[in-house]
């Protein structure tokens, strides 16, 4: 989980539009550990950011008062 935590960290200050267009799988599959590992399921950890994946971001966000929107932008990972 440090590992994780230390990736999120280094891309936490990164627009949607750079995230989404440099190796996302793995800045998803990031995302996605850290969701589990809040015990928030996100279906399959396959670095897809497919509907289960957002339904999790979003649940994620409403539970911590981020705008629900199912991205996991900035204010998302630093939260994670």
């Amino acid at each position: 989980m440090e590992a994780v935590k230390k990736y999120l960290t280094t891309i936490q200050q990164k627009n949607w539009s750079d995230l989404t267009s440099k190796n996302s799988s793995a800045w998803i599959m990031a995302v996605q550990i850290a969701l589990e590992k809040r015990g928030i399921d996100v279906g399959k950890v396959d670095g897809i950011f497919g509907a289960g994946t957002r339904a999790a971001v979003t649940k994620f966000q409403k539970e911590n008062e981020i705008i629900a929107d199912g991205l996991p932008g900035k204010e998302t990972i630093a939260k994670l």
